[in-house]
C-alpha cells in the first residue's frame, strides 16, 4: 500500500524496493540459462554495483543493454499525450531534469564499460521498427 500511494502520487519509489524487486526475481527464479529483461534500472549511479554485483555472481557474461534513445522534445511530446494526471508541463520538466542528473550517468556507464555490450537504438520510430532494430542488434530470429 505504501509503495501504491508513492507510485500513484508520480513519485519514484526508494532505492531498496526497486533493487528488491529484480533481485528477488534473480533470487526466486533465476536457473541459469533464461534471458533476462530489466527495464528501467539501475535509475541511479549508486544502484550499478549492485546490479554489476548481481551478474557477476550469476555467471553472466557481457549482458546486453539496450538503449532506446529518444530527444527531449520527443518525450514532452509522448507524456503530454498520455494525459496522465502528473503528465502536466511542470512535472514533466522535474522528470527530464532528473533523467539528466541521475539517469544520463548511469547510461555512459554502460556505454563506456566493456563488460556490457551497448546498444543504442533509435526509440522515436513506430513500435515496429524499434522491436526490428533490436532484434536485428541482437541476432535473433524474428
Amino acid at each position: 500500500e505504501l509503495a501504491k500511494e508513492i507510485y500513484d502520487k508520480g513519485m519514484l519509489l526508494p532505492e531498496f524496493l526497486a533493487i528488491w524487486s529484480w533481485s528477488s526475481i534473480f533470487i526466486e527464479k533465476y536457473c541459469g540459462n533464461e534471458h533476462i529483461l530489466i527495464d528501467g534500472t539501475p535509475r541511479k549511479f549508486m544502484e550499478i554495483s549492485i546490479l554489476d554485483s548481481a551478474i557477476k555472481f550469476f555467471g553472466i557474461k557481457n549482458p546486453n543493454v539496450i538503449f532506446l534513445n529518444v530527444g527531449e522534445q520527443w518525450s514532452i511530446a509522448r507524456l503530454t499525450g498520455r494525459k496522465r494526471f502528473d503528465d502536466n508541463p511542470d512535472e514533466i520538466k522535474k522528470r527530464l531534469d532528473w533523467y539528466n542528473s541521475d539517469v544520463a550517468p548511469v547510461i555512459d556507464y554502460y556505454k563506456n564499460n566493456s563488460d556490457y555490450r551497448f546498444i543504442e537504438i533509435n526509440g522515436e520510430q513506430i513500435p515496429d521498427e524499434v522491436h526490428r532494430d533490436i532484434v536485428k542488434s541482437l541476432a535473433l530470429e524474428m
